[in-house]
């Protein structure tokens, strides 16, 4: 029992008014429904106002007549001891559920109850009061009073429960009615607005005849809500205990308060369910009591023109119809031989949303616009209870009968129909007229015993459509077949036998669960729809959205959560409009922030779990279960956790499996199943109560513990800690994040970042112990140590460090300490802040002077090593990295992070090397850090071994070695999912095709490369090569104006620039200058030059200064220098040489002439 800002308590022993009367609820006294007065046992009046009380049975709640003995309901004797004091209510509802809930629904909710009890449910609550009543009771006898109280609670339980409602609690004057559970119902906001009209239209017959008969004016008001209760524990008297979820009940209540007299209010949660299937009149917005924000609420007028999804969308503008030419190609070939006098029914059977409305409205539309009549009948999710209804819509169009025709105007259409087919009709007439609601005073139809009566029924409409197939062609739709009441599925065994040798084509649809004989029929074709495949889903998102670039995986991922399903597509984007997080119009919107993850928008969310409600009670519990396990889950863990033996378990994965609700995904080394929908397993996951999700989790997290032991990888740690952190597991849960960051750090840094933000916070909030100070102060260097991913989250990453350092302070861990020292010093590196990089330094170097640890001295010197390439000092790196090495000796770290400084520091000592003309030798050190890199699946340095590979076969002349070891490159970078690596793969792509002067391929891979990356993001040497080199791609091109304008950038940008992108940058705007303007501009092409040689020589880039001496001797051959111009080349030859650039000394000896031999004396 608990309490809520409306005012009401919910138990299961019922609702009572909270108005500061404690006295209210207590369980010896009664309460008056006029004044709500308790009274002592046994008052026959209510002290309060006078008003009439009456006692009750003890054993089963019915009102007992004045002297009487025993109970005429149960038979229990009545005494002072055994009757309790309670509102008069002869004929009415009493206290138990049971004498006011039609057998049907009883039964229904009896049968389902072990599988709801304890699940949240989406409902939509319904309170309806007696406007003024106190006054009102004051107007009249108590007992007539009473009376009137009577009829106004028969009036209102038959509205709620011909919906399929049940009324949850009487409250004094009026109820508090549920849609939705105990029985799950995917349409629950319809059928609450179509109950609200029905009492709506009956309570103002009723206050008519009141105010008629005895002058009293009563009216009344109703609200609705709509949103997610708990549904607690339901009795055998079908009691239930109900938990409101986001003030979902309060709200209701509030609205009923707030309506006028006659008046259905509705929530904007409600309005958003019925919009258009409703006629909805805004009222604006209102502060009501307990709601923090003003609410949108609506009047709701009447039933709007919309009766199908297939309407709404109409509404919106259909979506372009795709991926179904197959199918449509099925139903012409079936059209076509019904023409030909050969009748034919096809059933499409497909799940909810799959498209089998849509698949039939386009074959009608192509039928209509052919000529060929169709005829329309469709089944509602309400429907089993209102007796032949899709069936009298297709008699409806059949006779052209509309809402405007009066009862003379419908029968004189009917009459005329069906005459004009065969006279011999006449007869029938009065059995159609009364059967379509417009009997005929003159010719009352004949009594009939029911079942004659329908046999004749069924008779004249079967002959009338048979006619009707026989004159011409003609097409009987009838839709949603698994909503049709009883009398109207006998009907189609009549009908299909009826359209044999006609040119009538039966077309229906309906859902996977429904089955009947006639199926059987040798005339039945079943089409079966599959979900859209991922081109037709493609498509259809490209028409609904269009391709903006703020859209980049965001199709996707509508596409990964909707599987294939062009209903949920549209909902969900439908959502994410409404909720502005896509703006723009149809085929042109823009991501405007962004979405990680889609919620499941409360249409889809309602349709799902009335399939899952569906279930038997085994199978329902199987499956959320596999819910909490994942989207995954093997069948070894599902067996131990749901705890059912093996046979059961197999019976129940098979009705799963059957009713498409999973699949076998994986059979080797084990068994495993997915869900067939991503959306079915959250809604099986969101309908279970948090304890229940808790204690599952844990159970499959000590499963997994134990059965992974030997085989544990990061995949496997992500599941672990996303399990532990659901079952409320801080500890555990951060634990294993930071093993799975750990792991993730060499090929998916990206996900180690968010490995590691999950430990700092899970860490913070388990309790204080040894074990949290050490992940939290893991995380705060994984956190800085991975800033170069997540550029936008530079703050976070200065909240870890001040965060680790202290940490590291407070425990006096001089490994944490140096570590984080040389992550944040890493990190302001690369905005080259190199006072406080070197403060950083100098820090972590005097924490280890005085400790005998090589390892972690080998990683301080290692960064001064990195450091001075960052400075670009190239000799001082070789020397601070030389003497690192010394350090370790031949030892090879096994410490995942000194093993990986000791990678990077020896990538960047290889390339010192290369760069500085020792091409073999650096190519050789290269490939061995590469090698070792692959040894410790440290894809990161595998990639960069890559690119570093490309760029060596550059400097050599081997144009296909630098493009394959480029392709590699590209590959590990997409793996990794870093978009620095990519740019640099791009750009090493585009460098072997400039290479060989393919300029169109250079181009575009170079643009690639600028389109992905920033100067922060790769950092401003890495731009400054992109910039000069796609200047020179575009002087090859012959767009001398952009060569113009890139080389210019380039050079801007290179001011103050130590390192090798400023070679580029000055050696890239010689040559463009050299091409366009050589005697112009010679003395600025001389200055660019000798400022690249200066430039290569201050930073070790030696390797650049041959490709100097081509420069000059293309600028002393443009000038007639012909003989300065062989000589800068021969001396370009002979530096090639040394260097081992073999590709570079090949080409300029084949376009060198051969040097004259020397004369013999």
């Amino acid at each position: 029992m608990f309490a809520i800002s409306c005012g009401y308590v919910i138990g299961s022993s019922g609702m009572t008014r909270l108005d500061g009367d404690s006295s209210m609820a207590s369980a010896p006294e009664s309460l008056c429904p006029t004044c709500g007065q308790a009274n002592r046992v046994g008052a026959r009046f209510c002290d309060s106002c006078g008003r009439a009380l009456a006692s009750s049975c003890a054993q089963c709640g019915t009102e007992l007549r004045a002297g009487a003995r025993f109970c005429d309901a149960c038979g229990a004797p009545i005494g002072t001891a055994a009757a309790a004091t309670a509102p008069p209510r002869p004929d009415r509802p009493g206290r138990d559920p049971r004498t006011y809930t039609p057998k049907h629904l009883a039964d229904r909710i009896l049968t389902s109850r072990t599988a709801i009890e304890g699940e949240r449910k989406q409902v939509t609550v319904l309170f309806a009061d007696v406007t003024g009543s106190m006054e009102l009771a004051e107007q009249v006898d108590p007992e007539e009073w009473h009376r009137i109280l009577d009829r106004f609670f028969e009036i209102l339980t038959e509205g709620v429960h011909r919906y399929e409602g049940t009324i949850n609690q009487y409250t004094g004057d009026g109820v508090m009615a549920l849609f939705g559970a105990p029985i799950s119902h995917e349409d629950h906001a319809h059928r609450a607005c179509y109950a609200a009209l029905h009492l709506v239209e009956e309570l103002r017959r009723f206050a008519q005849e009141l105010k008629r008969e005895r002058g009293l004016t009563f009216a009344t008001r109703i609200g609705l809500n709509s949103g997610e209760v708990v549904v607690g524990k339901i009795g055998d008297d079908l009691r239930m205990d109900y938990t409101a979820q986001g003030r979902v009940v309060g709200i209701a209540a509030r609205l009923q308060t707030l309506a006028d007299p006659g008046e259905v209010y509705v929530s904007d949660t409600t309005a958003a369910l019925v919009a258009g299937f409703f006629e909805l009149e805004s009222l604006g917005e209102f502060r009501l009591k307990g709601v923090s924000q003003p609410m949108r609420v609506c009047s709701l007028e009447g039933v709007g023109r919309m009766r199908t999804r297939l309407d709404v969308s109409r509404a919106r503008g259909l979506s372009r119809f795709v991926g179904r030419s197959d199918e449509m190609a099925s139903l012409e070939s079936a059209l076509a031989r019904a023409a030909e006098g050969q009748g034919r029914v096809v059933g499409v059977v497909a799940e909810a949303g799959t498209g089998k409305s849509r698949l039939c409205a386009e074959l009608v539309e192509r039928c209509r616009s052919r000529g060929v009549a169709v005829h329309e009948g469709r089944g509602v999710a309400h429907g089993r209870l209102l007796p032949f209804l899709p069936l009298l819509e297709l008699l409806r169009g059949v006779f052209g009968l509309t809402e405007q025709d009066g009862e003379r105007e419908a029968r004189q259409k009917i009459a005329g129909t069906l005459m004009l087919i065969d006279p011999r009709f006449d007869e029938a007439l009065p059995l159609v007229f009364d059967f379509l609601g417009v009997p005929d005073p003159a010719r009352p139809a004949p009594l009939f015993d029911p079942a004659d009566r329908q046999r004749q029924l069924f008779g004249i409409i079967a002959r009338l459509l048979k006619a009707l197939g026989e004159r011409e062609s003609h097409v009987i739709l009838l839709e949603d077949l698994h909503w049709f009441d009883e009398g109207t599925g006998r009907f189609l065994d009549t009908l299909l036998d009826a359209i044999a040798g006609t040119k009538t084509l039966v077309l229906l649809n309906f859902r996977p669960e429904f089955l009947a004989d006639w199926m059987k029929k040798t005339v039945y074709q079943q089409l079966p729809l599959l979900p859209l495949g991922p081109e037709a889903m493609r498509e259809l998102l490209d028409d609904l959205l269009g391709r903006d670039p703020s859209l980049s995986g965001f199709p996707e991922l509508v596409q990964d959560h909707t599987g294939g399903n062009p209903f949920f597509v549209e909902e969900v984007v439908q959502s994410l409009i409404e909720g502005g997080s896509l703006q723009g119009g149809r085929g042109a919107y823009r991501l405007v922030g962004p979405v990680t993850e889609l919620r499941v928008p409360p249409t889809i969310h309602a349709l799902l779990a009335a399939r899952i409600d569906r279930l038997p009670e085994r199978e329902r519990r199987l499956l959320q279960t596999a819910a909490v396990m994942g989207k995954r889950f093997p069948q070894s863990i599902l067996k131990r956790v749901a705890e059912l033996p093996e046979t059961e378990l197999e019976d129940a994965i098979r009705t799963l499996r059957g009713r498409d609700l999973i699949f076998e995904e994986v059979l080797f080394p084990e068994v495993e199943y997915a869900f067939k929908h991503p959306l079915t397993q959250e809604v099986a996951y969101g309908s279970q109560l948090a304890e229940r999700r808790k204690r599952a989790h844990a159970a499959v997290a000590e499963l997994v513990e134990k059965e992974s032991a030997a085989k544990l990888d990061e995949r496997t740690a992500a599941l672990l800690a996303h399990h532990w952190k659901a079952a409320g597991e801080s500890l555990r849960a951060a634990r294993w994040h930071g093993l799975a960051a750990e792991w993730s750090e060499g090929h998916a840094p990206a996900s180690a970042v968010d490995h590691w933000r999950a430990v700092r916070s899970l860490a913070a909030e388990a309790p204080e112990s040894p074990e949290a100070m050490r992940l939290r102060l893991a995380a705060a260097i994984g956190l800085v140590r991975a800033a170069d991913y997540d550029l936008a989250a530079r703050p976070e990453f200065e909240s870890a460090f001040a965060e680790g350092h202290r940490l590291a302070l407070e425990t006096g861990d001089t490994d944490a300490r140096v570590r984080i020292l040389l992550a944040y010093s890493a990190l302001v590196l690369s905005d080259r802040d190199f006072d406080r990089s070197a403060e950083l330094l100098a820090e972590a170097e005097a924490v280890v002077a005085g400790i005998d640890d090589p390892e972690l001295k080998f990683v301080v010197r290692g960064h001064a090593g990195f450091t001075a390439v960052m400075r670009g000092d190239q000799r001082a790196a070789l020397e601070r990295y030389d003497e690192a090495f010394a350090l370790l000796g031949e030892r090879k770290p096994k410490d995942s992070f000194v093993l990986r400084r000791y990678l990077g520091a020896g990538t960047n000592r290889a390339m010192i090397v290369a760069e500085s003309g020792r091409l073999a030798d650096g190519a050789r050190d290269i490939d061995r850090i590469r090698a070792m890199a692959l040894e410790a699946h440290d894809l990161t340095y595998v990639c960069i071994g890559d690119l570093c590979r490309s760029r060596l076969a550059m400097y050599r002349g081997a144009p296909a070695q630098a493009l394959a070891h480029a392709a590699s490159g590209l590959d590990a970078a997409e793996r990794l999912d870093a978009p620095g690596f990519r740019a640099t793969a791009r750009l090493s792509i585009g460098l072997a095709h400039l290479l060989e002067r393919n300029w169109d391929e250079a181009i575009a891979a170079i643009r690639d490369a600028k389109r992905i990356a920033t100067p922060e993001m790769i950092g401003p040497n890495q731009f400054l090569m992109v910039l000069a080199r796609l200047a020179e791609a575009c002087l090859g091109k012959g767009n001398f104006e952009r060569a113009l304008e890139l080389s210019a950038e380039a050079i801007q940008r290179s001011e103050g620039a130590r390192r090798l992108g400023a070679v580029e940058a000055h050696l890239s705007r010689a040559r463009v200058l050299t091409a366009i303007s050589p005697e112009r501009d010679a003395a600025e092409i001389v200055r660019l030059l000798d400022r690249a040689t200066e430039l290569a020589r201050g930073c070790g880039g030696t390797i650049y200064e041959p490709s100097i001496l081509e420069t000059r001797a293309a600028l002393a051959r443009a000038n007639g220098q012909a003989a300065e111009a062989e000589r800068e080349l021969r001396e370009a030859l002979r530096l090639y040489a040394d260097f081992g650039a073999t590709g570079h000394a090949e080409r300029l000896a084949r376009e060198l002439p051969a040097e004259p031999e020397n004369a013999v004396a």
